[in-house]
């Protein structure tokens, strides 16, 4: 320990871990422990959250939330499909990881709205995307693309197995 070894009082800003393994910023302050003959016999720490950087830290995922998730219906949006679907492609470019397409466009979504209403058609909007992010891999990725368009992104996936999966979504 550096503390140790000079005799002054050192301090860092540092990430600790929760019981959850959240990463936490804290402030930790050392201070050295001296006998009655003032040799260094040992060290205190002192830790404190970082409450600037904890903020800081809290306002970045919420800007994150913002600009990459759909407002009506919680999953991401058209930004953050284009953001995965160029990782997807980087990863095929890299290791031919396979990856598959999915574009889902909602069959007569304005005879709902003209015919019950927008609320009605955002309910519908909202349950549908849930339907299909309840039914995907976690490491798959469905979000809004646009009014009633919604585009999944298959990880890790055979021809075989995209065309049994837009077979069973077909129907929407």
């Amino acid at each position: 320990m550096k503390v140790v070894e000079t005799g002054k009082i050192q301090e860092a800003d540092v990430f600790l871990h929760d019981k959850q393994g959240a990463r936490i910023p804290v402030h930790v302050v050392v201070y050295p422990v001296k006998n009655t003959e003032g040799k260094v016999i040992g060290a205190v720490e002192r830790f404190n959250i970082n409450l600037g950087t904890s903020l800081t830290l809290e306002s970045i995922k919420n800007l994150e939330k913002e600009a990459f998730l759909d407002p009506l219906t919680a999953i991401p949006n058209r930004r953050y499909l284009e953001k995965k679907l160029r990782e997807a492609f980087k990863r095929y470019r890299y290791d031919g990881k396979k990856f598959g397409v999915l574009f889902i466009d909602l069959d007569n979504f304005k005879g709902i709205n003209d015919k019950f209403g927008h609320l009605c058609g955002d309910k519908l909007l909202k349950a549908v995307s849930q339907t299909i992010l309840m039914n995907i891999k976690p490491i798959d990725t469905v979000g809004r693309y646009g009014g009633d368009e919604l585009v999944v992104i298959l990880q890790d996936v055979t021809k075989s197995k995209l065309k049994k999966t837009q077979r069973n979504f077909g129907d929407l």
